[in-house]
């Protein structure tokens, strides 16, 4: 679709993946990629993840604890940004033509990266500017995200808490060395240790294998898999409608999904409670549902202040998943409907927009609120040799992200110079409707160059379909090429 033969143009797009991502041990699901059925897929993966049966020669050593990776303490800022600069130096080794010719954006914290590449200065010299990020592009874009300087929403902030300047660096230079020092030392962990660790990070890659392969076919692997009491606590996240269900230890097993309305309750924004792991593709079908209010109500949105936090974790849209798990008579149990997995051009259409309860009283969801074919979706978590969830995500960036804006930032070689340049870069910004950086569209963010995507979530800016004009129009891809075609130089 991108190569239509209107733009005359060919296009390149490079995504690095950090570092930390080749702690992955992947083996064991791309050669379930390669097997011939779910079942065979299934084993594969089973097999070397959980029974040490090797492939190849090689055999899992298991999913990586904090303790056995210290050294991603160090993969902050500077490193990969570092790494941004060598690949772009590598690919077009002359500065010019980089000026001319590569557009530098991203996906959420991605686009945040893109803000801090622009500004960075690579020998920490700032009268030498060769070097620095905005002077080796030709232009920044973000898919929900934000490619404003940071300088504006920091200072707007310690304003409004009308905190003095000063107190406000010491105290944070204070609180990043802390931090910085408890990830070195192993008193932090350097990576997520529950919740998303490794064990639940891997998890969508395998049912993405599975509903690839056999989407209709009744999802067995969980039955199949040793749960961790980590990836227990998630699927009970995700699958109690109230407080009351969680503290029960309400069972994602006792309800029957197949390989795709499995991966779809996971992912869909009508039913994930994290606003950042979600998309717009369809709808759970073949029984009841019933609203969902666990972890966080979606009323709590409309609180000031406290809904804009909330937003930021947990969207502010209603949330629905299955309520039919059977029942038990005479002590047999008769086991509930299979529900399987309507897409986005099924659950509404432009002719009948909403997708509704019998009785017309609830909407469950809507023609402009779906743009994403699963099987799109699936393909992309875990096609070739990466994938879409990161495993280990490095928490030194978070914390050199919080530092970037303050005048200690660069002793500690997050070496931003040219914090105001980005001012000058063209630039393009896409904010989803119902993602999590909606609600930062005010007078501390500069909203020139920004177009809010209607119906959209946070994944959905990259997934959207592009081949159905006719049920969605995409809101992405055509203005993002014409943006680079005309800042072409």
């Amino acid at each position: 679709y991108v190569a239509k033969t209107y733009y005359e143009k060919d296009f390149e797009v490079w995504a690095v993946d950090r570092r930390s991502n080749c702690l992955e041990d992947l083996a064991g699901f791309q050669a379930a990629e390669k097997a011939s059925t779910a079942d065979e897929a299934m084993n594969v993966m089973l097999d070397y993840y959980y029974e040490q049966q090797p492939i190849d020669g090689k055999t899992f050593e298991g999913f990586l604890k904090p303790k056995d990776i210290p050294f991603v303490a160090h993969f902050g800022l500077a490193l990969a940004t570092e790494d941004m600069f060598t690949i772009m130096e590598h690919m077009i080794p002359d500065r010019a033509v980089r000026k001319k010719k590569i557009f530098v954006g991203g996906h959420s914290l991605g686009g945040t990266h893109t803000s801090v590449f622009s500004a960075w200065d690579k020998d920490g010299n700032p009268e030498t500017i060769e070097d620095a990020g905005f002077n080796n592009i030709a232009g920044v874009f973000a898919l929900d995200a934000f490619v404003t300087p940071i300088s504006e929403v920091t200072e707007s902030a310690i304003d409004s808490m009308s905190i003095p300047a000063s107190l406000s660096n010491s105290f944070a230079k204070f609180g990043y060395q802390s931090l910085v020092a408890g990830f070195e030392s192993g008193f932090l962990p350097p990576v997520l240790p529950v919740l998303l660790d490794g064990e639940v990070s891997a998890l969508p890659e395998a049912l993405g294998i599975l509903a690839q392969k056999a989407p209709d076919a009744e999802s067995v692997v969980l039955q199949h898999m040793p749960q961790s009491q980590n990836l227990k606590l998630m699927l009970q996240l995700y699958h109690s409608r109230r407080l009351s269900d969680f503290l029960k230890g309400v069972s994602i097993l006792d309800y029957r999904y197949t390989n795709e309305a499995l991966l779809g309750l996971i992912f869909d924004d009508n039913s994930s409670p994290i606003s950042f792991l979600q998309a717009s593709i369809g709808f759970a079908h073949g029984g009841k549902v019933g609203s969902k209010s666990f972890p966080i109500p979606y009323q709590v949105s409309s609180i000031p202040i406290l809904g804009d936090l909330v937003s930021s974790i947990s969207s502010a849209d209603p949330k629905f998943i299955p309520t039919d798990q059977g029942f038990k008579f005479f002590g047999r149990k008769f086991p509930g409907p299979l529900y399987s997995w309507a897409g986005y051009d099924e659950v509404a259409s432009p002719e009948y927009p909403l997708f509704q309860s019998k009785t017309g009283r609830t909407t469950l969801t809507e023609t402009k609120g779906e743009m994403v074919d699963i099987s799109d979706f699936t393909r992309a978590l875990y096609i070739g040799e990466s994938n879409l969830t990161e495993w280990y995500f490095p928490l030194r960036l978070f914390v050199d992200i919080m530092a970037v804006d303050y005048p200690y930032a660069p002793e500690f070689g997050i070496n931003i110079l040219h914090a105001g340049a980005i001012k000058d870069l063209p630039k393009i910004e896409f904010i989803a409707e119902s993602g999590p950086f909606a609600s930062q569209l005010s007078s501390t963010v500069s909203t020139e160059g920004v177009r809010i995507l209607e119906g959209m979530n946070h994944l959905d800016p990259m997934f959207a379909v592009v081949n159905a004009p006719e049920q969605y129009k995409n809101q992405v891809i055509e203005p993002l090429i014409d943006w680079v075609l005309d800042n072409l130089q």
